[in-house]
């Protein structure tokens, strides 16, 4: 870890942790009005309080990239309430002091985890779509829902992938283990030619030039030469700062719901880890109807920069825009690899 990281992840860190206090003295001061003890501090610990606005400025503005906390709610678009909501889920792992808050909120010391009815009314400017399914707290599950008699008093927790993520930490969303691995390590080395790097150029452009809020046009690869199909798909990723997974179509679930969930959590780790995603087909059947129909579900809905490789152009019609690309064969391609001997 460089200089630049360690200063970055200590910058974040005290940002979260201020952040973290002004939400806990929310929290305080609501437990304080329900024991008539407005004015008296649960304990004496320091706290920002009412600093803590002109404390998170001085830091975000020392540091060298965004905030793990803004980014989350800039990409997700979070209201200052979900904001705060998500950070109480996050204080109850990370401060001790947020459980017994929670309990004494409740009444009750086996009731430590936050609810939406406690964030309603300890929270500033609280709403109640924050609720909804379709709320990004739930639609995005950055938060989860436990069990309970009502939705209001269910214990929520912060999911894990995003508790991490707030402190600094970055790894793979475990859900997504064994439907994507990085790709970039497998691209081939070697100096790309000058029609592959060609093409590297205009599949950038091409996201580049689509508008904010629409969904990105997906770049088709098409050919036999996996090797420069991956290897431009990894350029052109790296051309706008992206990092790489690639999917096998044949990993996609057949169940609408599970295929929904996949394509959501797909959408929060490429927005997390900064990624772009290749759905790679070339091992499919065009003749299987029912795959080729999942294929096109996910190209149509899954969000972000997508690129599809396969062997043939899909004729497939989405609604969505699609530019087709046939890499020209590299040398390097051409020499067999010990997959392509052991497979053939």
């Amino acid at each position: 870890m460089n200089v630049a990281q360690t200063s970055w992840l200590d910058a974040n860190q005290r940002y979260l942790w201020a952040a973290l206090a002004s939400v806990r003295t929310a929290l305080e001061s609501y437990v304080q009005s329900m024991s008539g003890m407005a004015g008296d501090r649960l304990d004496e610990r320091e706290e920002p309080g009412a600093g803590v606005g002109g404390q998170t400025e001085l830091i975000t503005a020392a540091m060298p990239a965004p905030a793990t906390l803004d980014t989350v709610c800039s990409a997700f678009g979070l209201t200052g309430f979900e904001r705060d909501l998500l950070l109480l889920c996050a204080g109850v792992e990370m401060d001790t002091a947020f459980a017994s808050l929670c309990a004494a909120a409740h009444a009750d010391p086996q009731r430590a985890a936050p609810t939406f009815s406690l964030a309603l009314a300890a929270l500033p400017d609280p709403h109640w779509s924050a609720l909804s399914p379709a709320s990004p707290l739930r639609r995005w599950r950055l938060i989860e829902v436990g069990s309970g008699s009502s939705l209001v008093t269910s214990p929520l927790r912060i999911d894990e992938r995003v508790l991490h993520y707030l402190a600094g930490v970055q790894h793979l969303d475990e859900h997504l283990l064994g439907f994507v691995q990085p790709l970039a390590t497998r691209a081939p080395s070697g100096e790309m030619l000058r029609s592959q790097q060609e093409l590297v150029e205009r599949i950038a452009a091409l996201w580049s030039r689509a508008k904010t809020g629409d969904l990105l046009p997906v770049a088709q690869l098409t050919g036999y030469d996996r090797a420069s199909k991956q290897a431009i798909a990894v350029a052109a990723a790296a051309q706008l700062g992206l990092n790489l997974y690639v999917m096998a179509a044949q990993a996609l679930p057949v169940a609408p719901h599970d295929l929904e969930a996949l394509i959501r959590l797909w959408e929060r780790e490429a927005a997390l880890s900064n990624s772009a995603l290749l759905l790679d087909c070339d091992d499919g059947d065009p003749a299987d109807t029912a795959r080729e129909s999942l294929i096109s579900s996910f190209l149509e809905n899954a969000g972000g920069v997508l690129i599809v490789a396969s062997r043939e152009r899909r004729k497939t019609a989405l609604q969505r825009p699609i530019a087709t690309f046939e890499p020209p064969i590299s040398v390097i391609s051409m020499r067999p690899s010990m997959e392509d001997l052991l497979t053939s």
